[in-house]
């Protein structure tokens, strides 16, 4: 709200800003200056709801933390546990399904079994084999550190293991590994 207002002075224009209005103008006044204040009071509104839209997402984010706090400070089954970890990372994250590895080496040293799963069903992974000790995964499995990654396919060592060089046909997209994800983790 723009008030346009024959009354001059600063008493005018602090009552008109204290009835509401978002800014005040004294006629006469230019053209010219009327769409200025219009853009900028705009852009104004603009950047308020964007930060209360991220203040409304903070606060979302600071209570899922702390009712998954809550629930991990009182869980005791480690499955149920981990479970919750699992469910509240995808919703943090905003990934479209999330999965937990347990790290079970076979004779190879290269064996993952799944542990937890969320946002997807257990038969979307039945079919295909787990992670295994490809070029783009041997530091976990190693032991010196974990892989994170926004989009695990532009990773330099993504695709070089046979015998799939890469995903398996008709696997779950997974993109994001252990990092900021938008699709999938």
């Amino acid at each position: 709200v723009i008030l346009l207002s024959a009354r001059a002075g600063e008493e005018a224009q602090a009552a008109g800003l204290d009835a509401g209005a978002d800014d005040y103008l004294v006629k006469p006044f230019a053209a010219r200056e009327l769409l200025v204040r219009v853009r900028s009071n705009l852009e104004l509104a603009r950047i308020r709801r964007e930060a209360a839209d991220q203040l409304r997402e903070e606060a979302r984010r600071l209570a899922l933390l702390n009712s998954t706090g809550a629930a991990i400070a009182a869980e005791l089954d480690l499955e149920r546990l981990v479970q919750i970890v699992t469910d509240a990372a995808v919703e943090l994250t905003g990934a479209k399904f999330g999965a937990f590895f347990y790290n079970v080496e076979d004779d190879r040293g290269e064996s993952y079994m799944l542990y937890t799963l969320s946002g997807a069903p257990r038969e979307a992974f039945a079919s295909f084999p787990m992670p295994r000790n490809s070029k783009v995964f041997e530091p976990t499995f190693r032991g010196a550190g974990g892989v994170r990654s926004d989009d695990i396919t532009l990773d330099p060592r993504y695709g070089q293991s046979p015998p799939h060089f890469g995903q398996p046909k008709g696997h779950l997209p997974v993109r994001c590994w252990n990092g900021k994800c938008r699709s999938s983790f």
